[in-house]
């Protein structure tokens, strides 16, 4: 007697995988090719863009007199050292909260205090930075002490 229980349309290699058409793999190869043919050609634009300018920047230089063109010149590096300025100084300002935050939680772990909180009390300045630990240290002893009271009170 056959066991007609014994169904054999899951098989153990299809159960659980999902499978795809040939339409299914056309359409995800296409959307994929699609995208990076798009990546591409944004990259290519961009590209084209800044020679584009650089090229009319150097035909301007090119019809200017001697003296405009030193003046064109300069004003091209002045701009140039201006970009490289803000860049350094947006670095600086960086390193320097790096720097006060490293000091917060030097104070703070002096206080046995949670050092996750450095970001939260830096001031303009260490003076500041300073006083904001010393206030957030006496708030968290306050809460103790009367937490400490309240437990008193509850127990006795």
């Amino acid at each position: 007697m056959a066991d007609e229980s014994h169904d054999n349309s899951g098989t153990p290699e299809t159960e659980g995988v999902k499978q795809f058409t040939q339409e299914d793999l056309n359409k995800i190869v296409s959307e994929r090719v699609n995208e990076v043919n798009s990546n591409k050609q944004k990259a290519i634009d961009e590209a084209v863009a800044k020679a584009k300018a650089e090229w009319d920047e150097a035909q301007k230089i090119a019809s200017l007199t001697g003296q405009e063109k030193l003046e064109a010149e300069f004003n091209a590096k002045l701009k140039e050292a201006k970009k490289d300025r803000d860049s350094l100084n947006s670095e600086l300002r960086k390193v320097q909260t790096e720097l006060a935050i490293s000091k917060a939680q030097a104070q703070l772990a002096g206080l046995d205090l949670p050092t996750e909180f450095a970001v939260n009390l830096l001031g303009k300045d260490d003076a500041e930075t300073t006083q904001n630990i010393q206030a957030f240290d006496e708030k968290r002893k306050d809460v103790t002490r009367r937490f400490s009271a309240f437990m008193a009170n509850a127990m006795g």
